[in-house]
């Protein structure tokens, strides 16, 4: 074989092995309801997320159905290395666009929770592409009607600051098609995206006093420390757990919830490092999950 061909041959196999990507098409947002509200134009936005990944985030946002302030997360670029799994790396790419508003939707008022906020994505999401630059593309992975559909509160506490947390999922958990052969994850079937307690949510989503609704943070984002509130909780023994955001625990306490049902308790960050950090409460009837970000 001569040299000039047995160089093409040794080309074609590299090409067909590496699995480069020279431009990616952003996909269309998922459309999950409100179908005669279209998105607006494909933005961009470039950050930090609270674990340290620095991501590249294309989205649109659109006001459907006259009420529901919605965002369409379209596909990520992970820059640089990134150790974070994908369902909490798109939890925390939501919550800081949620956060920062670049979409510049209503904002609620101090002490209130606006529950009319949502994000839509596809249900599976694959990172096994490398682009040009050597940055991992985070692309919807599947075919056919996939939309996930996360309904969110954004709440200032009585000190004004801003937070948010995942309020309630409406679909139906691992409906998306996955190509053979994929490596895809659903992202529609973390914890915390349980649905309230009844009677938590406001009437068609309106501004209301903040109260329980699964567990509450006090501050959010917290510094050295932070307070665990929760209601309507059964009488009885209690674990309390804190996660990082690999599933690492990091805090694992035992708690007691008197006959009120109420359950009030400070947690030191001391041990926590700065990023989101994933709240559990637990007896053998009951789950409940939120975040909570940590800043020094």
């Amino acid at each position: 074989m001569s040299l000039f061909r047995w160089m093409i041959s040794f080309l074609l196999v590299a090409v067909t092995l590496t699995p480069l990507a020279v431009s990616q098409p952003v996909p269309p947002p998922c459309v999950p309801d409100c179908f005669g509200d279209p998105f607006g134009p494909t933005q961009i936005a470039v950050f930090t997320t609270p674990s340290g990944c620095v991501v590249r985030v294309w989205y649109s946002s659109r006001l459907a159905c006259g009420i529901y302030r919605d965002v369409a997360i379209q596909k990520v670029e992970i820059i640089g290395s990134c150790g974070t799994p994908t369902s909490m790396l798109m939890d925390e790419i939501t919550a800081h666009l949620f956060l920062t508003n670049p979409m510049g939707f209503p904002e609620p008022d101090t002490a209130t929770c606006d529950t009319l906020y949502r994000v839509t994505r596809g249900q599976c999401w694959r990172r096994d592409t490398i682009d040009c630059d050597g940055d991992t593309l985070m692309l919807p992975c599947g075919v056919g009607p996939s939309c996930c559909l996360v309904k969110y509160e954004v709440c200032r506490d009585s000190m004004g600051t801003k937070y948010v947390r995942p309020y309630g999922s409406s679909v139906t958990p691992d409906t998306c098609i996955v190509p053979p052969g994929a490596s895809c994850e659903n992202i529609c079937t973390v914890p915390h995206y349980a649905a309230p307690p009844m009677g938590s949510q406001a009437p068609h989503g309106a501004s209301a006093p903040m109260k329980a609704s699964g567990i509450n943070i006090v501050p959010n984002p917290a510094t050295s420390s932070f307070s665990v509130y929760a209601s309507r909780l059964a009488h009885g023994a209690w674990t309390l757990t804190i996660l990082d955001p690999t599933g690492r625990t990091v805090i694992i306490n035992a708690v007691t919830v008197g006959s009120n049902g109420k359950l009030e308790y400070t947690v030191s960050t001391n041990a926590m490092a700065p990023g989101i950090h994933f709240v559990r409460l637990n007896n053998d009837q009951q789950h409940l999950t939120t975040t909570v970000f940590i800043v020094r």
